[in-house]
């Protein structure tokens, strides 16, 4: 994909190493030193990378993987084995490892204190 310049793939790409890499190292630090945003950071950073898998995987899937090898008949030939049930087979660990993530995320951001939050009552 990235021989033909094919557009998603490069821009996924450059979201993974300018946005995604500074805020998982923000998303490290934030949780080696307990800040209040590390759950909402964690969140972001696995919703961005849940995304890349699903536009990454999902275009493949939409146009007939015509860049991976399938194995429809379950040869497991090595080209197969590398490029479809290795290579493409690991989007599914992209794809639920963030939902974790964020599931997690959630949890931690539901016991936050919200001191500063002052709720109006009628």
């Amino acid at each position: 994909r990235f021989e033909t310049d094919e557009p998603n793939s490069w821009l996924i790409t450059q979201v993974e190493l300018l946005i995604q890499g500074p805020l998982c190292i923000l998303t490290y630090i934030a949780y080696q030193r307990q800040w209040t945003c590390r759950f909402p950071l964690a969140a972001l950073t696995a919703t961005l990378q849940w995304n890349g898998a699903i536009m990454f995987a999902g275009v493949e899937w939409l146009m007939g993987f015509p860049n991976v090898p399938v194995d429809r008949n379950l040869e497991f030939t090595f080209d197969h084995c590398i490029f479809f049930w290795f290579g493409y087979g690991a989007n599914i660990v992209w794809v639920l490892v963030p939902l974790l993530i964020v599931a997690h995320s959630l949890v931690g951001c539901s016991g936050l204190p919200l001191s500063d939050v002052k709720v109006k009552r009628s």
